[in-house]
């Protein structure tokens, strides 16, 4: 069985990571955008590789005018 260890990253450390408040990431958690993960019953974790997949960025598309 295959495992692979998630990096939880502290709100301050994923505000860092993201190069916003940390008050930015309780919102996105609390939007559902992030996953919370409680460690020892109260201290709040993100995972690495989700905060990133949000981090990245969506090329645009055209717009149907052609402009």
């Amino acid at each position: 069985m295959e495992t692979t260890a998630k990096r939880l990253l502290t709100r301050d450390e994923a505000a860092t990571r993201a190069r916003v408040h940390r008050n930015t990431i309780s919102r996105w958690i609390a939007d559902g955008a992030l996953t919370k993960y409680t460690v020892r019953g109260r201290f709040v974790r993100v995972d690495a590789s989700e905060l990133d997949t949000l981090l990245t960025p969506v090329p645009a598309t055209e717009s149907r005018s052609g402009v």
